[in-house]
């Protein structure tokens, strides 16, 4: 699975001894969020991964199916 749907934003920083940094905005329900964070701490080369949860900040960006 990709994950475009929660994705909102990405930004890539370029630190020192050529170690980078990524900051990803996503956006939808709390176990997809903690899903994520497992595959990118899973990925070789990563270091380390935090999941940041905020309360609703950002109108919704893909609107849930709400036909039954």
């Amino acid at each position: 699975r990709l994950y475009l749907d929660e994705v909102i934003s990405s930004m890539h920083v370029q630190l020192e001894d050529n170690h980078r940094m990524e900051v990803i905005v996503v956006q939808g329900p709390v176990h997809i969020l903690r899903e994520i964070t497992d595959k990118i701490l899973a990925c070789k080369g990563v270091l380390s991964c935090k999941l940041t949860l905020t309360d609703v900040v950002i109108p919704q960006i893909h609107a849930r199916n709400t036909r039954k």
